[in-house]
């Protein structure tokens, strides 16, 4: 799971930049909730098989930075 900034958001797509530098398009229709420009999201890739470990991941990940936030 990558952490990833929404850089640019127009024509019903958004462009994630991603830690290397790179961007990715992606349409918004295939994004949960409301990215904002220069918010933050997170990007996932499993392969077949393994959605359930990605999940997992992310909640874990998800978890420990609500305690962070908590602290």
């Amino acid at each position: 799971m990558l952490q990833v900034n929404v850089s640019k958001i127009e024509n019903n797509s958004a462009q994630i930049s991603l830690p290397d530098g790179q961007h990715l398009t992606v349409p918004l229709s295939l994004i949960k909730g409301n990215p904002e420009v220069g918010g933050k999201a997170y990007l996932m890739i499993a392969i077949p098989g393994a959605e359930g470990e990605v999940g997992k991941e992310f909640a874990r990940n998800l978890l420990n930075e609500l305690i962070e936030n908590d602290k």
